[in-house]
């Protein structure tokens, strides 16, 4: 019964995680977004040729605003991935020993 608690609480708390990130990312792209559509309503019409018309603009606003958006979500993997690494490397090292060197050789070398 420890597990299944363990199991729901670890989903909840990525669930909100994750709804936290996807929030702050939509802010971030809503920003992109405003930014980018009032800088192309003071740009003169040479302007906006020379930065590459329309389907610049709505470049920046569809796609690279999306990526920002998207960058959210995963953005703290950088530096938690190498903690969960660490700490499973320790644990396993506990059980196993020295053999658990292989899986992380494994890892440097797909990385």
């Amino acid at each position: 019964i420890i597990v299944t608690v363990s199991q729901i609480v670890m989903s909840l708390c990525l669930r909100h995680y994750f709804y936290k990130c996807y929030t702050c990312g939509l802010r971030i792209r809503t920003a992109i977004v405003i930014a980018i559509y009032r800088k192309s309503l003071v740009l003169s019409l040479k302007e906006r040729h020379a930065h590459g018309g329309r389907g610049e603009i709505a470049n920046l606003v569809g796609i690279d605003a999306q990526r920002m958006q998207d960058l959210m979500t995963y953005l703290h993997a950088v530096w938690y991935s190498f903690f969960q690494i660490s700490l499973a490397v320790y644990f396993l090292w506990g059980q196993v020993g020295p053999s658990c060197l292989a899986g992380v050789i494994v890892i440097i070398v797909l990385i």
